[in-house]
């Protein structure tokens, strides 16, 4: 996980209400680790665009995440009201990035809802892509 991720992870689980209110039952970069989980967060980088070049390199990168809460059932609400409260707090926060001196924040870009069948089970993605960006 490199300091980003870490970042928006330390924000995450650091949240009581998502994490008991909603039943989250754990928050991975990339993929779960625990397949009994029925309830968690993933957090996986979806692009890193070069922001800009000076003599002396590049001036850092332009990075969107996907950010979404993946859940088991037939019907999705409460993943919804998850993923909403989700959303507010990554849009409301201030990230403090291990070796930064600025303040990043994350900027909803686009929603992200799709429902798949994995044997006899429904999971449903809820949440969005999100630009980091300077707070």
């Amino acid at each position: 996980m490199n300091a980003i991720e870490q970042a928006i992870y330390n924000l995450l689980t650091a949240d009581a209400m998502l994490i008991t209110t909603h039943a989250i039952d754990g928050v991975y970069e990339g993929e779960t680790h625990n397949e009994a989980d029925t309830r968690y967060i993933i957090i996986q980088q979806q692009t890193g665009v070069p922001a800009g070049q000076t003599f002396a390199g590049r001036l850092g990168m332009n990075r969107t995440y996907l950010i979404k809460v993946v859940g088991e059932g037939l019907f999705s609400e409460g993943i919804d009201n998850a993923a909403w409260y989700m959303d507010g707090l990554l849009e409301r926060a201030s990230l403090n990035i291990s070796g930064q001196f600025q303040k990043f924040g994350l900027r909803l870009e686009t929603e992200v809802k799709y429902r798949e069948r994995v044997g006899n089970k429904t999971w449903h993605h809820i949440g969005g892509r999100y630009r980091l960006a300077t707070a």
